[in-house]
This record gives C-alpha cells, structure tokens and sequence, in this order.
C-alpha cells in the first residue's frame, strides 16, 4: 500500500462548518499491479501495520471517508487517515456466494472503503444496476456514509446501509473480520479466507458494525446488495403548510389533491420549511419510482450551479459562520438559490443515481 504522509496542518471538512488541527494526514492508496483481490490484500496488510505503529506510539487514529460531516466526528489530534483512493470495486461469481443465498449473485458487489457514492453509481449505472437507497448527496464513502447512518428521504427504506450484506472490518494489527447475519448468509465460508479473515456471522454484531461510527475497527470493504436500475419521475412545489398537509406527513395518506399522483404512494417525500418565509408555504420535494428506460432527459443544475439532491450540503456550508441578525434573511435567499422549483415530464426525470464524474456534487435526491 502507498502512502503519503501530510504532517501536521489545520484540516477541515468538506463544507468548512470547522477547522480542527491535526498530528498528521496520511493519504492512502492501493497498489497498482496484481489481481482486484492481491492489490486489495495488501492494503489490508498497511492499514493493520498502521495500526500496529499507531499501539507503539500510543497515537489516535481516525479514518477519513469524504468530509462530508458537518460535525467533528472524523477529527482527531493523531492522525487521520484519508480513504478516498481506496477505490476497488469488482462484482461476484456465483462460485463465490453461499449455497444459502437466495438472491442473484450478479446484483452483489464488493466496494472498497473509499469508493465515493457516484464512483458506486457510475459503476453500477454501466451494468445496468442501482443502489436501492442513498442520501441526499453522492460525495460520502461508502464506508463512511454507512457509519454515520446517512439517509434520503425514501418512504419504504431505511438508511444507505440497509444496502450492505457484508462487512469487512480491520479490528487490529493481527485480526480482521468478515461479517454477515446469520440470518441471512450472503459468502460462501471460504470467501473470508480469501480475505484473510475470520468468518463472523450474528446479526446483532453486524448491525451495530453498520453504523458504529468507527468504533469496531477500520471499516476495508463492504458487500452491496443493488437493485435494476430505474427512473424517479421528480417534482418541487412550494405547498401551504395547512392541515391538509400536516395529515399527509402524520398518517401518510397521499390522497390530498395538492400531490402529483393523489393516491399514489411516493418513493420519495422530502419537506423542507423555512420558518422565516412561511407565506410562501413549504418546499416540498416528491418523487415516483419508474422503469428504467433510455429515453429520458436528465435534469440540469439550476442557474446557481447546483444540481439534484446538492441542497443540504450547499445551504448548510453557506451558512456556517453567519452572524445571528443576518439569518433570516440568508437562510432565505441561499434556499431560493439553491433549490430547483420543477413540474415532471416524461421527458425530465431523473436517474436512481446521478453521476458526476468529478466532486460528487450532483446527487439524486432519494
């Protein structure tokens, strides 16, 4: 494994809400000869031998994902390790999964901590699969996106993890894990020997390694459960916030005129509300799950540069540092900017995963 030693420097996340010194930030990276799984064996291999250093010298060591936290939570005075380049991806062979899996082995694939969501949705979007369920934006890891249990706004799923079936964690210099549920094997045994590790099947030990906040190890690689792809038919309405309204979202009856398809169950049902412009009534955001189909036209970036699913991370950032006074009146000009008030048509749907080849700043909203 390669990698680069930083020093010491003050670091800050991806939406400058902090700053935050740090001992050292070591980049890290794959190998670049030798099969998908001898490369990313190796860099198994660095990460444990950094950890080994880290126990000598009794050094604090975090993993960074993509910054995308609006807290401190991936900060520390030791070192931060920056997983972004650890980027493998590759799909399964039918060899390799459980005779107890009851699923299609060409929807299963092994990601790499550092994969970016729209590194993952590019990769699937070429063969034709998708993630069942993402956040709002698409420039988290994976690994760090499931941590910190980073969630859209989709009515029948939970959070990102709930599309992961298997974990690999890095537990320390000697020891490492492959993990599954019991209750739903998805490797065949021998596949965690292949790894290196330890086969571990319990449900209740792999569900609090999915958002362990990095507390259970060093988070290498994940097993992806994808979906066929498909299309969101989308639409953002300003609504009143009235009692129709307040009904909807308490009992989530979607028979009020108000909606696009009255009746008609929503994929996705996002609310935003600003308290400083209530006239004007809420930003409500939904969309409708559809076949995929290749005639479609995608939907550009709004006139300020930001694009599907960019809102949160974009008025958050903007909005860090304001002076208390000026808030009403920022919160309401950066959201007018932001957001993308839009009618849906057949030929203006968006993608169940957005690809940006660069910064993974336009997200599909979920």
């Amino acid at each position: 494994m390669k990698i680069i030693k930083n020093g010491s420097f003050t670091w800050s996340n991806e939406h400058r809400t902090f700053s935050l010194p740090v001992q050292d930030l070591y980049d890290l990276a794959n190998e670049t000869t030798g099969s998908a799984l001898e490369i990313y064996n190796d860099t198994t291999k660095g990460v444990q031998q950094i950890i080994r250093e880290a126990i000598q010298t009794n050094t604090p060591l975090r993993a960074l994902g993509g910054s995308w936290s609006f807290t401190p939570i991936a900060a520390s005075k030791g070192i931060i390790l920056n997983t972004k380049p650890l980027n493998i991806r590759f799909p399964v062979s039918q060899g390799s999964i459980s005779p107890q899996y009851k699923g299609n082995h060409k929807y299963l694939c092994m990601a790499q901590c550092g994969n970016r969501i729209w590194e993952l949705n590019k990769f699937l979007n070429e063969r034709g699969f998708s993630l069942s369920s993402s956040g709002a934006s698409n420039g988290q890891t994976i690994a760090g996106a499931i941590a910190t249990g980073t969630h859209g706004a989709g009515l029948d799923f939970g959070a990102l993890q709930e599309n992961v079936v298997g974990l690999h964690l890095i537990t320390g210099p000697d020891t490492q894990l492959w993990l599954e549920r019991s209750s739903y094997p998805v490797m065949a045994d021998n596949f965690a020997d292949r790894l290196g590790a330890d086969l571990l099947r319990d449900d209740e030990i792999f569900d609090a390694a999915l958002v362990s906040i990095g507390a259970m190890g060093f988070v290498h690689g994940v097993m992806i459960e994808t979906v066929d792809d498909f299309l969101l038919e989308s639409y953002q309405r300003r609504v009143p916030y009235d009692d129709a309204l307040i009904r909807q979202l308490t009992t989530l009856d979607f028979s009020n005129p108000k909606l696009p398809y009255p009746g008609e169950r929503p994929f996705h049902m996002q609310m935003m509300i600003n308290p400083y412009d209530m006239k004007k009534g809420v930003y409500a955001t939904t969309m409708y799950k559809r076949l995929y189909r290749n005639d479609y036209t995608p939907p550009a970036p709004n006139g300020a540069g930001i694009g599907p699913g960019d809102d949160a991370p974009c008025f958050v950032g903007k909005l860090a540092g304001i002076v208390p006074g000026a808030v009403p009146l920022m919160v309401t000009k950066v959201l007018s900017e932001s957001l993308n008030i839009h009618e849906s048509s057949s030929a203006d749907w968006e993608r169940s995963s957005v690809i940006q080849p660069s910064g993974g700043r336009l997200p599909v909203r979920r």
